[in-house]
């Protein structure tokens, strides 16, 4: 610690100081003065105290002594740096001591109450490198897969519609047959005809589709007259095309998967296939296949779609 220097007692002759001694050991810098040491006995003048080597010891093993209970209250850590610079403010640091070289600091800085802290990096005293966080271990986990696709999002596999000019993507071509101005229930060939239209940059609403197929048979009571009748709707809209009885389910397959809607027809409903799935086997069949009751999907596999009736009985691809 430094002294303060003070005035002789009144009265008291002034003795000769002795040689200023510069501390650092160099020349030519400011010497220290003599002070008065404080409760000396007698009222005379004390000699100059000069800081020696036990004292500066004495003076850092104090502050370490400071730092280990500051770690130790802190918890040690990546905290221990904090509290070198707070000790390292501290007066036990200061004054006759002076402040502890790079290499002392680096050790006051690494010392930690439990001994778990790694040393601090070379060059950076009192400092420890960043830790990355880890995630916790269900972080990042991919969702379980359900049972059937989503109707909301497309497989990894569904293609772009071929034709290259669809005004809507694959599996939101065929509109809600329910619509219809009249005749909703008998609608799903219009509906159908519909998709085609859009898949082929045409603008076709549903209620000009239920016109053209009352020219071809279509009625509000018994829908479409068949797959021929369905076929000569498209025919009528300019859409080229040809019929299949009975339906190679493969090449229906294939068709989608390379962006081409197929119209499959029943004895009670017409669907449009529009997209497919080749891990599960079904096909997105758009609002063609939701418009059932209780059922709110629209991927089904061919056998899934006989719970609406008979099985497919003919298919209608487009020719481009």
């Amino acid at each position: 610690m430094s002294m303060s220097c003070c005035a002789a007692p009144s009265g008291a002759l002034p003795t000769a100081a002795p040689p200023a001694v510069d501390p650092a050991g160099g020349g030519g810098g400011p010497a220290t003065t003599p002070t008065d040491v404080a409760g000396a006995s007698g009222g005379g003048l004390a000699t100059a105290a000069i800081p020696d080597l036990a004292a500066s010891i004495q003076a850092l093993t104090d502050a370490v002594a400071q730092l280990s209970a500051v770690v130790t209250a802190m918890g040690g850590g990546a905290q221990a740096a904090a509290g070198a610079a707070a000790i390292g403010s501290a007066p036990a640091l200061q004054g006759a001591a002076g402040a502890p070289d790079a290499s002392t600091a680096s050790v006051l800085a690494g010392q930690t109450s439990g001994g778990g802290a790694s040393a601090a990096p070379s060059g950076t005293p009192g400092t420890q490198p960043a830790t990355e966080q880890k995630p916790p271990s269900d972080a990042g986990s991919k969702p379980k897969a359900d049972a059937k696709p989503k109707d909301d999002a497309a497989p990894a596999t569904a293609a772009t519609p071929s034709s290259g000019r669809s005004l809507k993507p694959l599996g939101q071509l065929t509109p809600d047959q329910f619509s219809a101005k009249r005749g909703g229930d008998a609608a799903c060939g219009p509906a159908a005809a519909v998709a085609i239209s859009r898949f082929l940059g045409k603008d076709l609403d549903i209620d000009t589709a239920v016109n053209e197929a009352e020219k071809v048979g279509w009625t509000a009571n018994d829908g479409m007259a068949g797959p021929a009748s369905e076929q000569k709707l498209l025919s009528n809209l300019g859409i080229k095309s040809h019929l299949e009885e009975g339906v190679d389910w493969e090449k229906v397959k294939k068709t989608v998967m390379a962006g081409t809607p197929v119209i499959i027809d029943t004895p009670t409903h017409y669907w449009v296939a529009e997209r497919y799935d080749p891990k599960t086997g079904r096909f997105d069949f758009g609002k063609s296949g939701s418009v059932f009751k209780n059922e709110d999907r629209t991927w089904y596999t061919p056998e899934e779609m006989k719970a609406h009736g008979a099985g497919a009985r003919a298919a209608i691809f487009i020719d481009q």
